[in-house]
């Protein structure tokens, strides 16, 4: 890959030199399987360029130079609009699933046949979606005799009640959010 540069005479000082190069990625017209490899690890967005250059054991002037040729800038554009697009697309079948998933819970909850331990345990998840932060405080049960009492029950339907409407909510918002291609 390296470009070599043949010295010149400079007229003034009589001494041998090599002319500076203004532009690092002259010449790339095409990217190889390792240099699509740099740009794909420039992607994940995790790595600098020295660690990209000690994974593959090169020249850390050579992820530079891949890095900011414009076949290089081109082809990392593509993969972060691919990256983009598929984050979208996983978004929306997560809104899906989710309606379904909430369904299930709900089953579970509202079921005479399910155990009161399973019960809590969904009532707590739900409760601790619907706030946003982990439930500290446990639902009065009494897990010895697998019974809830009346309050209980009331306790999780209403708070239930509430992650249903606070979900129908954000659904709601999130189906309003436009994605605009650029």
């Amino acid at each position: 890959m390296g470009l070599s540069v043949t010295p010149m005479l400079d007229q003034e000082s009589g001494v041998m030199v090599k002319p500076h190069r203004t532009n690092p990625a002259f010449g790339i017209k095409e990217l190889w399987s390792r240099q699509k490899e740099i740009i794909r690890l420039k992607a994940l967005g995790r790595l600098s360029n020295q660690e990209i250059a000690d994974t593959l054991g090169i020249a850390v002037s050579t992820v530079y130079v891949i890095s900011r040729s414009e076949l290089g800038k081109q082809m990392l554009e593509m993969l972060n609009g691919e990256a983009d697009l598929a984050t979208v697309d996983l978004m929306k079948r997560i809104r899906e699933v989710a309606v379904y998933a909430q369904a299930v819970e709900e089953d579970i909850l509202f079921s005479a046949d399910t155990d009161p331990s399973l019960k809590h345990r969904v009532a707590e998840k739900l409760i601790d979606r619907a706030i946003g932060t982990p439930v500290t405080k446990n639902i009065n049960m009494n897990l010895n005799t697998g019974t809830l009492s009346f309050e209980d029950i009331e306790a999780i339907k209403r708070r239930a009640a509430e992650l249903r409407e606070i979900t129908k909510k954000r659904y709601e918002e999130a189906q309003d959010v436009e994605i605009v291609d650029e």
